[in-house]
């Protein structure tokens, strides 16, 4: 990923801030061969690979926060739009297992190229270096959504 942005600083002590952002992103990924397990009707799936060149563009809002006792708490909204720029076909070449010859090919495309990105941090963190972060995020597409989430514990030094 390689993302570029700006950020404009307010309010007590510079402590809100706001800007535009852009990011590109490159994904890969790939599955070995595998065989199902069941007689007749398992299926014997090909590897493959999938790939995405995604861009986004949106806005960021943050605020930062002294809580006492050496705690800072760190907000962050994004929201933005990502484009897919390549293909978006995905193809799975599969058999019957007992039956390699009669081999099928299925493919799915992508149903839009384009969705709504909403991010959402929140981070407690000591001045000793232990943090924790929860991220809740979502994407929108016509035809469906998905939802992220998560949540980290460290230590930074």
């Amino acid at each position: 990923m390689l993302g570029a942005g700006r950020d404009w600083f307010f309010g007590e002590e510079k402590s809100v801030r706001l800007g535009p952002l852009a990011t590109i992103q490159y994904a890969f990924t790939s599955h070995p061969d595998f065989e199902e397990d069941g007689g007749a009707e398992a299926l014997r799936i090909d590897g493959g690979t999938a790939d995405s060149l995604a861009f986004l563009l949106g806005a960021h809002l943050g605020a930062s926060r002294e809580i006492g006792s050496g705690c800072r708490l760190d907000a962050e909204l994004m929201a933005g739009w990502r484009h897919e720029l390549l293909e978006g076909t995905i193809r799975t070449r599969a058999a019957f297992a007992e039956n390699p010859s009669g081999a099928f090919t299925s493919a799915r495309r992508l149903s839009t190229r384009d969705a709504g990105v909403l991010q959402a941090s929140l981070r407690i963190a000591h001045e000793s270096g232990c943090f924790a972060e929860l991220d809740l995020g979502g994407e929108a597409r016509t035809a469906g959504a998905g939802v992220t989430g998560g949540l980290r514990v460290g230590f930074e030094f």
